[in-house]
């Protein structure tokens, strides 16, 4: 049987245009993922109460950027008693005067600090009309969510590591409008959520689809080398 060269290299040039058009790579996406860590109802005032993140593991791609975000809440419980003589109308609140921290573990260059969840936010309890001895129960919860940093920062790269976000708060509850005497018993617990998304493009790799026809078109060849 007489082989053509032309017609094989024309063979070649068609199964080549073929792979062209149908080899799909996964072009560089961004991806994302997602850490976080918590605490629920640590009893105020806090000290450095310890949250942890990991940092981007680089070998997973180029690192896009950066968002830290806190959902910060505070709950107030307890109990408020009228102890004068009087009928008595009584208001509290609580004041979250400081809930903040400052990201650590971190390289240069370093974020500014403290990064504030909450600053002289107001948690309303109620209003209470009170007969004497008469008692009232509150039981109020104050929930925000704050971004801390948004953007690039080489000091969230390193594979296996972490960053943390130490939490400090000063709490106070007041009582106003009541004349007489009163006694109150409360508490204010403080919860914490720290999220960092990180957003990074990841290396092409080809489909399974592509890796087919890749050996399709290779097996197509071998079949023109042996019919010569």
């Amino acid at each position: 049987m007489i082989f053509s060269t032309k017609n094989f290299t024309l063979r070649c040039i068609i199964v080549a245009t073929i792979m062209v058009a149908f080899i799909n790579f996964n072009a560089s996406a961004d991806e994302t993922i997602v850490f976080s860590d918590s605490f629920d109802n640590v009893l105020t005032d806090l000290t450095d109460e310890e949250l942890r993140v990991e940092k981007f593991d680089g070998s997973l791609g180029t690192l896009l950027n950066v968002v830290v975000t806190i959902e910060a809440s505070i709950n107030t419980v307890g109990t408020i008693t009228n102890e004068s003589a009087n009928n008595e109308q009584f208001i509290l609140v609580t004041v979250a005067e400081e809930f903040n921290g400052e990201l650590v573990n971190m390289t240069s260059p370093p974020l500014d600090d403290p990064l504030e969840a909450m600053e002289n936010e107001v948690l309303f309890l109620g209003s209470f009309n009170l007969d004497p001895n008469e008692s009232a129960s509150f039981d109020e919860t104050l929930t925000v969510n704050e971004e801390l940093f948004a953007g690039l920062n080489a000091g969230f790269i390193g594979a296996g590591e972490f960053f943390g976000y130490d939490l400090t708060t000063q709490i106070q509850t007041l009582v106003s409008l009541g004349g007489g005497n009163n006694e109150v018993n409360q508490q204010t617990f403080a919860s914490a959520t720290l999220s960092v998304t990180y957003t990074f493009e990841s290396e092409a790799v080809p489909e399974p689809n592509s890796i087919v026809l890749l050996g399709l078109a290779s097996l197509t060849l071998l079949g023109f080398r042996k019919r010569k």
